[in-house]
């Protein structure tokens, strides 16, 4: 099986999981984003909408557990959110770049505005692992959308 098509169902699969648990499932927001990631080989491209790098799944819960699947890594954490409309993403999980894969900590900062059901955001993700080739590192600037159900 082609490797490319192998790490999508993973991506998919992740990202439909908390559909099986209606318990966890209930007052939660689902996103889709979409950025250049910077994966270790120069500068960030531009968005083209076609590049699957770019895209990123997002869950988070009423009580702010949060579930992260993309192609440069998958975590989980938690995330506080603000009065002033923004949140503080901590976790830790899986990340990849051009020198490999590694485990460790991520963080993400975000801002979400246009809120009703639907909301816009934009975001900075960042994430360190360690891996056999040393530490990778890969950060990306993501604009999305979110929807709420209750």
């Amino acid at each position: 099986m082609n490797r490319l098509f192998t790490s999508e169902l993973a991506f998919v699969a992740l990202a439909l999981s908390p559909l099986a648990s209606p318990e966890t499932a209930h007052a939660a927001r689902y996103g889709v984003f979409v950025g250049p990631p910077a994966l270790g080989i120069g500068d960030p491209n531009p968005i083209t909408f076609v590049s699957p790098v770019e895209y990123e799944l997002q869950f988070v819960t009423e009580r702010g557990l949060e579930f992260r699947a993309a192609i440069i890594g998958l975590s989980g954490g938690y995330r506080l959110s603000g009065e002033w409309g923004g949140y503080l993403s901590l976790g830790a999980g899986l990340v990849l770049n051009a020198n490999g894969l590694g485990i460790g900590p991520s963080a993400a900062i975000g801002y979400d505005f246009f809120c009703v059901t639907v909301c816009a955001t934009a975001e900075y993700f960042q994430a360190a692992g360690l891996s056999l080739a040393g530490v990778v590192a890969p950060y990306a600037l993501r604009l999305g959308v979110s929807v709420a159900f209750d």
